[in-house]
This record gives structure tokens, sequence and C-alpha cells, in this order.
């Protein structure tokens, strides 16, 4: 990419509300280019490298100052270190949130390298830097390598993006996936909040219902009692089906106080029982006292001890007489 115009850049982007910056080709790179939605980002200042594009400016949805980095990492080692100081110093100097993307040419573990040799060096210099920097690797989704050799024999995980920790605060439902790969050695990544809404809670109808008394009549009665002045039948029958909705909720829910109302009156019974003013047998026998079954003449056994000591084995004797 030696140069570009602005008509390039409006047939990629599709409309006229743009804003872009770009860094020529240099060598065997083919060069950054940077294009957003004017509406949604204000460029303040950019800086413009043979590596890396630095645009500051304000996120409009929000008002919050960020700092875009797009990076075309060298492949040389001593480069790239010099390359990440002078990252990490536009972000230290920065009064705002960061994203830092692109093309990094460099892995952080041995997992994200395959078929070619690992430096752990390397690897822990930059690591080093994302941790300085105050930076998060966000996880990307998908395919797990983003850069592959055409014959597939080497892979590695050389694209990613490293946001500061405000970002996450800012775009809750940020998250990262790597795409299918056409024209380039590299896959594409995209940054992208995703918000899902599965819409109103559904409404559950139970075939029990069926059986309570009166649910037929409820509803026969209901539905001839709406009236809708729309145009439209469909709209007259979704507005019906609303309506029908919220007095079967209604209903269900009196009918199950009431259930349970009688449920609690029968237990209630059941645990107190008129059996319960008659007096205890039990407490009958305690008042009345016992009789004495004994023969007459007979007398309680007169229970007396005594010690018999001898000489081989003294102990206790109780005898009765």
């Amino acid at each position: 990419m030696t140069s570009i115009s602005h008509m390039d850049v409006k047939f990629l982007w599709g409309n006229s509300n743009y804003d872009y910056v770009c860094s020529e080709s240099l060598g065997n790179s083919g060069g950054i280019l940077c294009i957003w939605e004017a509406s949604i980002f204000k460029k303040i200042n950019t800086t413009v490298s043979d590596n890396f594009i630095a645009i500051y400016g304000t996120w409009l949805p929000t008002n919050s100052k960020i700092l875009f980095i797009a990076i075309y990492a060298p492949q040389q080692t001593s480069c790239k270190r010099k390359l990440w100081d002078y990252i990490s110093n536009i972000v230290g100097r920065w009064n705002g949130e960061s994203i830092i993307m692109g093309d990094f040419n460099e892995v952080r573990s041995s997992e994200e390298r395959r078929g070619s040799c690992f430096n752990p060096y390397s690897a822990r210099y930059f690591d080093r830097f994302i941790s300085n920097a105050g930076l998060v690797d966000v996880t990307l989704e998908g395919y797990a390598f983003t850069w592959a050799h055409p014959s597939a024999s080497k892979m590695s995980k050389l694209d990613r993006f490293l946001v500061s920790d405000g970002i996450f605060s800012l775009f809750p439902s940020i998250t990262a996936i790597c795409l299918d790969r056409h024209l380039s050695d590299h896959r594409p990544i995209l940054l992208r909040e995703v918000k899902l809404d599965f819409g109103p809670t559904p409404f559950r109808f139970y075939h029990s219902w069926f059986d309570y008394v009166g649910f037929d009549d409820m509803i026969k009665l209901s539905w001839h009692s709406f009236s809708h002045s729309d145009t439209s039948g469909m709209i007259r029958f979704k507005k019906k089906l609303q309506d029908l909705k919220k007095i079967i909720r209604s209903w269900i829910k009196a009918k199950k106080l009431e259930i349970s109302g009688s449920k609690n009156e029968m237990i209630s019974r059941v645990h107190h029982p008129l059996a319960r003013h008659i007096p205890h047998r039990s407490r009958e026998r305690r008042h009345t006292p016992r009789r004495d079954t004994r023969p007459r003449g007979f007398n309680k056994p007169h229970i007396h001890s005594e010690k018999l000591v001898g000489p081989e084995n003294p102990t206790w004797v109780t005898i009765r007489r």
C-alpha cells in the first residue's frame, strides 16, 4: 500500500461518514490502514510510525477518552522490544482507556506456536510489556491460531487484542473472535460487544389447569369480553392473547390460594381432633391410688446387709429376710 485516496477508502467503507489514517508500506509490509465511523469516534490526535498507528480520541456514545493503537510488529526481536517499550510509554502517558490490536508477531507461551521454534526470552519480555502497561489479553473465541503457513505445517497465535481494565466497564459484553481465513495467511480477528436480548419471559401453560373447576368458562367469558378497534385482524388477535394471558395468570394465582387455604384447613382439623377434650387415661391412672393385690399377712421383705469377712475373699453380701 504505497498510497491510498479518499475514493479508495470510501469504496472500502461504503459511505462518506468516515475518517481514516494510514501508514505507507515498508519493505514486505503492506502498511496499516485505520478507518472508523465519524459519528461514533472523534479523532483528537494521531501518531503514525512504520510499525503502528496511534489514534487519540473520544468515543462519542459514552464521551470516553480512548486510545486505539494498530500494530504491525517487526520480525527482529530487538526491534520488537523497542516497540514494546515505546507503546508502554504511550499508554502510560494517556489519560484514558486503551485498545491495542493487530499483528504482534509474538506469542506468549509455547502452546501458541506449533511447528516452529519457541523463544521463551522473547515471550517473557512480551508478557512483561503487557503486565507493565496494565493491559488485558482478550480471549479469542473460534480458532486457536491466527496465522498458518500455506502447507499448514506451521501455526501461531500472532494477532490479538490488548485492552485496559476500564474497557470492560465501558463495554461489559465485549468479546473477541477469530474468523475464517480467505485471502491472507492471517485470520481476521474481530472485537465486538454482543448484547443478548431474548425478549420477555415466555408464557407457560400447564395442562393441569384444564382440571380446575371453572377454567373453561373463564376462558370463554374473557375471550368474548375483549374489544379492540384495530383494523388488522392479526393485531386484534395478538392483543386479545396478551389480555387473556394476564387474566389467566390472575385467575390461576387466586385458584392456587383457594386450594392452599382448603388444604391448610384440613390439616388443622387432623392435628386438632375433638378427642383432645377427653381426659387421657394416663392422667386418670396417675390420680387413682394403686390397689394392694398382695395376700393378707404378707409383709415387705426386709433387706439387711452384712459384711462377711474371710481370709480369702472379703465382699458385701445382701440377705433378704
